[in-house]
């Protein structure tokens, strides 16, 4: 019997708070969001339905204009500035330099060429700036080793030419 009562009484709460709850956040609201857009309603009239409609939208622009000035008081007298606010909005979000991400582990290091010194290309998850990174880091490291970089290009491209004309050796006996 007290269970029942319990319950009932639980019961009988929560609904006098629903009500509560469906108010608070009605009054909330109001000046935070803005009313829906006027939509055109047909009566008939062609004429008397644009007349309505363009009333429609004048009170609306001035009710949101009136909304939109109660924001910026409420901001002011909460000592946030809206140039401030602005400012934030115009800071770029902090990249992090390939550097910060290699040593936060976040990104990895592919090794192109294995000679000392030579910039390996690091994945940091933007494919536009690694490959930009990249290739700045490769041009410098190709000025300061130029011999270092021609005599790798040389036997390099000897072995190109050799594997080459391989190639065109087998070509040439399995065409005999």
């Amino acid at each position: 019997m007290k269970q029942c009562l319990r319950v009932q009484l639980l019961t009988a709460i929560c609904l006098m708070l629903i009500p509560l709850a469906a108010i608070s956040q009605n009054q909330g609201g109001k000046s935070e969001n803005p009313a829906p857009f006027p939509k055109m309603q047909s009566t008939g009239n062609i004429e008397a339905d644009r007349i309505n409609y363009e009333k429609a939208v004048k009170e609306w622009n001035e009710a949101e204009r009136m909304r939109v000035q109660k924001l910026q008081q409420d901001a002011s007298k909460s000592n946030i500035s809206s140039k401030r606010i602005e400012k934030e909005k115009s800071k770029p979000v902090h990249q992090a330099s390939a550097n910060e991400k290699v040593a936060a582990g976040k990104a990895r290091e592919i090794t192109i060429l294995d000679l000392p010194g030579y910039p390996k290309y690091i994945v940091t998850g933007d494919p536009v700036q690694d490959e930009k990174n990249y290739q700045i880091a490769k041009s410098k490291w190709m000025s300061e080793n130029q011999e270092t970089y021609e005599k790798y290009v040389k036997e390099h491209s000897a072995k190109s030419s050799q594997s080459g004309n391989l190639k065109n050796r087998k070509k040439v006996e399995r065409s005999n």
